[in-house]
């Protein structure tokens, strides 16, 4: 996997693993891009997920066990979290760790099957567009205009977000074509 969008889908019930003492469960049925949700929009997950797992039976696409192991091992490790505290944490939230595994499992399919299917490397930014997107959004940053220090900062930051709103796009495309 790329690791750009890797894991722009996310399964109702993921572990956020924050730090030791902060561990949520998130219920919700959004899918959400990162930080933020695709221009606001928001998307039936158990219907989209349905429609990428049945896409990856059909490309015969799967990850192993080990591959499920580590990535939960990686966030634990990650956020500093003992099994024991996202048991505790899961049972709290009527949650088992097979009930967290298969979500990761069809979590990594889903993003498997998207890294297959988009080529999201292929995506860019151009400093047109960023300089495009300031000057529609000149008024909110005036700040950092008026700091020339910080502009280089704001740039990247747009370059990011622009991105992400082109890689999500292309990753909404692939999901209609796969729905028809």
């Amino acid at each position: 996997m790329t690791g750009v969008l890797v894991m722009i889908l996310i399964t109702g019930g993921l572990i956020y693993l924050t730090s030791k003492t902060n561990l949520k469960v998130d219920s919700g049925k959004r899918i959400f891009a990162d930080v933020a949700t695709v221009d606001n929009q928001t998307i039936d997950l158990v219907q989209t997920e349905k429609i990428l797992l049945q896409e990856a039976q059909n490309q015969n696409i799967d990850v192993a066990q080990a591959q499920v192991d580590s990535y939960i091992s990686a966030a634990l490790a990650q956020s500093e979290v003992t099994k024991e505290q996202l048991n505790e944490k899961l049972a709290e939230n009527n949650m088992t760790y097979e009930q967290l595994e298969v979500q990761v499992r069809n979590q990594l399919i889903m993003a498997k099957i998207i890294d297959q299917n988009v080529n999201l490397s292929s995506i860019t930014v151009s400093e047109e567009e960023i300089d495009a997107y300031l000057a529609a959004h000149s008024e909110e940053f005036s700040d950092f205009t008026q700091k020339p220090s910080l502009l280089p900062q704001l740039r990247m930051r747009i370059k990011y977000t622009l991105l992400q709103k082109k890689q999500t796009a292309a990753v909404m495309d692939y999901l209609k074509t796969v729905e028809q």
